[in-house]
């Protein structure tokens, strides 16, 4: 994700350059003992983070929510029969 790394000493040292390269769009991870511990993005870029796409189960409500299933020619019991109400995968290990 991050475009380059900087230490929080050297991000500290150069912070208003820093923030002029995320507004550009750049994405700097901050770093502590070599370790990223921080990402500095632009405001748009956290907006569509932080509020981008809804999760699947909330599209799906919001889509059933406006259309009449039957208009479609599904029928209610056909779709709920559709889900799969097992327990999942089974992991190899």
């Amino acid at each position: 994700m991050a475009g380059r790394s900087v230490s929080i000493a050297e991000a500290r040292a150069r912070l208003p350059g820093l923030v002029k390269e995320a507004e550009e769009g750049e994405t700097i991870q901050i770093t502590r003992w070599g370790e990223p511990v921080a990402v500095l993005v632009s405001s748009s870029q956290y907006q569509q983070l932080a509020h981008g796409r809804p999760s699947f189960g909330a599209a799906l409500d919001r889509f059933l929510g406006g259309v009449e299933i039957t208009e479609v020619g599904l029928d209610r019991d056909e779709l709920e029969a559709l889900r799969d109400r097992g327990a999942g995968r089974v992991a190899p290990w």
